[in-house]
């Protein structure tokens, strides 16, 4: 569904990068890194998913402390509610991992307790 809402949007996209809008450039990289971000997380490249977090959190806070006059027109509108549905992709997806890794590690402790208790026996 996201893909779907890029794909629409990638025509005018393209034409805000030629324009060269700050608003519109800052937005196009902010989609374009989160929708990456989700690709990365779904391959659990978790190293490149938190150097780009680095960028991003620079940038987003660039964007909407004012750095910008945020034009409230439908596609920009329609972008920031992308990268927010990006974004609420990929706080899913951290912690399903992070769910996994919890019980990984539990299942760890166990068979390691269960391996002590069978040697002192």
């Amino acid at each position: 569904p996201m893909g779907d809402v890029i794909q629409k949007l990638q025509p005018e996209l393209d034409r805000i990068m030629s324009e060269e809008s700050d608003v519109r450039v800052k937005l196009v990289k902010l989609l374009r890194m989160s929708e990456e971000m989700v690709t990365a997380a779904m391959a659990e490249e978790w190293s490149k998913v938190d150097a780009m977090e680095q960028l991003r959190r620079k940038d987003l806070e660039e964007f909407f402390s004012g750095g910008f006059d945020i034009d409230s027109s439908p596609l920009v509108v329609e972008a920031i509610t992308a990268v927010l549905h990006l974004n609420e992709k990929l706080v899913q997806l951290v912690e399903k991992a992070r769910n996994e890794a919890s019980d990984n590690s539990r299942n760890f402790h166990l068979a390691k307790a269960a391996v002590a208790t069978y040697k002192t026996t």
